[in-house]
């Protein structure tokens, strides 16, 4: 019998969409992109994807933000990827069930608890659970798929887990300062919201559930990134501006007169930095157990980390080490996981390591995606993702009122602290020589 290949549908031919193009060229015989759609003109990127996937340009669609999309878009399509801006998912997911689709959401379903909450009662109401897959790609990472199986055997023999930490910490690059005037907004879901993969993976891989949130910060981690996207964003806006030429080239000269400080101290700051403490419970936890969050992006060369640790009961502890999407796809590398206590002398010993190979977590999106198209149920039950992102409200709820952080002495505390976490004294003193 010969295999159905499913057409895909993607909304936005850019940052999330690049990462399951790689995986489709392995799995061109079950699915393959059939049309896309965004609110920016092709470019060079978006043509060669295009011809790659012998499409023509007029297999895209351009329409304007917020806007439903295009009939002509949805027919012919079997499957639909929902990468645009979060603040949109909302709607374009209902949209797409109302016709008929199965729909892959990169992150988030929406992105304030209030409209969560709607489409989570339109997706039961309408019994569409199993036409739904949240995609949070760090819980198909190898070091997460690991320690779901082997935590419980790790938590017999060292005791129960007291703490959790985890950190993403991401270097400034420029994928982030394109994308900056809308990726850190909080009306997007916020830098919190944007790298919640530590606690997808620490809920999920401990069958841990995230209580109180005790405590919450917010950082502004590059003052020098912030400036470049708010110059960015404003060119972009003034260019838009349907101004004669002659008035145009009169205000530039007025502008570049200007005090830039002024100028930029003026506009509105986004947070790019997050601090979280949770109270966490569940069957692997000892009571009053907590989890500590810290993500943030546009940090110096150098910071970059990514990785969950567990403290048990007997003073084990259980290091995740995540490697970034680029270094996956140009290397074999996965991740790790160490096993280590410490001695009385203050040595490190470890009891058991592994460094991990194998596939991307794009290539288990696209199996599982092709399991939903023959019945099966999503990875993430509509449970799971309430629990996950219930931790998201938590912090939004806490954070608030709270000022955005930004002195050298404060980033320096909120950096440490997060690489302390993970990193032994000796390699910390190689990080960072005296």
């Amino acid at each position: 019998m010969t295999k159905k290949k499913y057409a895909l549908g993607a909304i936005g031919l850019g940052h999330w969409f690049v990462r399951l193009y790689y995986a489709l060229k392995k799995y061109d015989d079950l699915l393959y992109l059939a049309k896309g759609v965004g609110v920016s003109q092709l470019d060079k990127n978006k043509r060669k994807i295009l011809a790659e996937c012998n499409l023509s340009e007029d297999d895209y669609y351009v329409i304007q933000s917020g806007n439903e999309l295009p009939k002509e878009f949805l027919d012919g399509t079997d499957i639909v990827q929902i990468a645009s801006p979060n603040e949109f998912h909302k709607d374009q997911t209902i949209q797409c069930l109302k016709n008929g689709k199965l729909v892959i959401v990169e992150k988030t379903l929406a992105t304030n608890k209030k409209e969560f909450n709607n489409i989570l009662n339109y997706i039961r109401k309408n019994n569409q659970e199993n036409k739904v897959l949240v995609h949070l790609h760090y819980l198909n990472k190898m070091p997460s798929r690991k320690l779901m199986n082997f935590i419980p055997s790790v938590v017999k023999k060292h005791g129960k887990i007291i703490s959790a930490a985890g950190t993403l910490f991401e270097e400034i690059n420029a994928e982030d300062i394109r994308r900056g005037s809308w990726l850190f907004d909080p009306k997007n879901g916020g830098i919190f919201m944007d790298l919640i993969h530590p606690v997808e993976v620490i809920m999920k891989g401990t069958n841990g559930k995230f209580g109180k949130c005790v405590s919450a910060k917010h950082y502004m981690t590059n003052r020098k990134m912030w400036e470049k996207i708010i110059k960015k964003k404003w060119k972009k806006s003034f260019f838009k501006k349907k101004w004669s030429f002659l008035f145009k080239s009169l205000f530039l000269k007025w502008y570049l007169k200007q005090d830039k400080k002024a100028f930029f101290k003026n506009s509105e700051m986004y947070p790019t930095g997050a601090y979280a403490k949770y109270v966490v419970s569940g069957p692997l936890y000892a009571e009053g157990a907590t989890a500590a969050i810290r993500v943030a992006k546009g940090l110096s060369h150098g910071s970059d980390y990514r990785g969950v640790r567990l403290v048990f009961e007997d003073g084990a502890y259980l290091d995740l080490k995540f490697e970034s999407s680029y270094i996956e796809k140009i290397s074999h590398k996965r991740g790790s996981w160490r096993l280590k206590k410490k001695k009385d002398e203050g040595k490190i010993e470890i009891f058991e390591t592994e460094e991990f190979t194998g596939k991307l977590a794009y290539e288990y999106l696209i199996e599982d995606v092709i399991k939903l198209t023959k019945g099966g149920k999503p990875s993430l039950s509509l449970t799971d993702i309430e629990n996950i992102f219930g931790a998201v409200w938590k912090f939004q709820d806490k954070v608030k009122n709270e000022k955005i952080l930004d002195t050298k002495l404060d980033l320096e505390k909120f950096v440490a602290k997060g690489v302390e976490r993970h990193v032994d004294k000796r390699a910390k003193e190689k990080m960072n020589p005296q």
